[in-house]
């Protein structure tokens, strides 16, 4: 099965495992509405020493579990997870705080704002309820192979597999993206090659099952805070309607690279297709799209 899974993620990259950067570091980051996220892991529900405290690198596999959703899957990164900051919604915020958001793209990763907490003695828990929403890191051994494992929730292969039949009387409504239908055909197993398509389905499908594969592998809006760093996107795929991202991402080198200064990007998130009838969406609050300049606080109180 090794040989097959290694085989689904050279055919979704679009070249051989074996030609990327050896010397490269390859994450898994993700993006998720906070309504979808257990109380326990909101933003504003984080400690101190969960940011402050680096974990240490293993296989995702570790830490695997059996659940539905991919983001209850993967243990997090808070040391080098991304919170980021909307500069329209400091008016009231520390001088400290502003002055270091100003200098890195409105971003800073736990560590980062742990650390400025201690040195300008702030108040950790009301810096964080300032906290637009996180960019999360998931914890990895630094390799594409267990990345790309992650990222297609293959790291328990050949337990825990996805398919169509979880799905009961709403399974035969699934649909494949007819590319990657026949790209895979070369995987031997059907049960995997199943599998891996169900991170391949259509932008209409992925609105409540599985997940859409971008091709084009564009940033998401939601994202855009981890290439300003230095991130390169190997691979993305899309949940919901805007609920929920998540990317392999590749930095050169071995450590998190230092805030850069970038050009603007008015890139936006992917945009899903009109449907002829109501769409079923996952049962949370349908989101708004991400309008280009601003976007909806998916990790602070709504405004009314």
């Amino acid at each position: 099965m090794l040989d097959d899974l290694r085989r689904g993620f050279e055919i979704l990259l679009g070249k051989p495992l074996e030609s990327f950067p050896q010397h490269a570091r390859y994450e898994l980051w993700f993006f998720v509405d906070s309504e979808l996220l257990p109380p326990a892991d909101r933003v504003a529900s984080l400690s101190h020493d969960q940011l402050a405290i680096d974990p240490p690198a293993e296989p995702a596999a570790a830490h695997d579990r059996e659940t539905a959703e991919f983001w209850l899957r993967y243990p997090v990164d808070y040391a080098h997870t991304l919170f980021v900051y909307d500069k329209h919604d400091l008016g009231h915020a520390p001088h400290e705080l502003v002055v270091a958001l100003q200098s890195s793209h409105y971003a800073l990763t736990g560590k980062e704002l742990a650390a400025l907490a201690d040195a300008a003695r702030l108040d950790f828990a009301a810096a964080l309820r300032l906290c637009w929403y996180a960019c999360r890191r998931a914890v990895t051994d630094g390799t594409l192979f267990d990345a790309m494992s992650a990222a297609t929730l293959s790291t328990s292969a050949p337990h825990w597999l996805a398919s169509r039949a979880q799905y009961d009387a709403m399974a035969d409504k699934i649909r494949f993206e007819p590319r990657w239908e026949n790209a895979f055909k070369p995987i031997v197993d059907p049960a995997l090659r199943e599998h891996l398509l169900m991170s391949c389905v259509d932008l209409r499908t992925s609105r409540w099952a599985g997940s859409w594969f971008d091709p084009k592998r564009k940033t998401d809006v939601w994202l855009e805070p981890v290439t300003r760093r230095g991130g390169e996107i190997l691979a993305i795929w899309h949940s919901g309607e805007g609920q929920a991202t998540r990317a392999v991402v590749k930095f050169e080198g071995a450590a998190i690279p230092i805030a850069m200064t970038l050009p603007a990007d008015d890139s936006v998130a992917v945009a899903m297709p009109s449907a002829e009838e109501p769409p079923i969406v996952l049962d949370v609050k349908k989101r708004k799209a991400a309008p280009k300049k601003r976007a909806p606080k998916p990790d602070a109180k709504r405004r009314r």
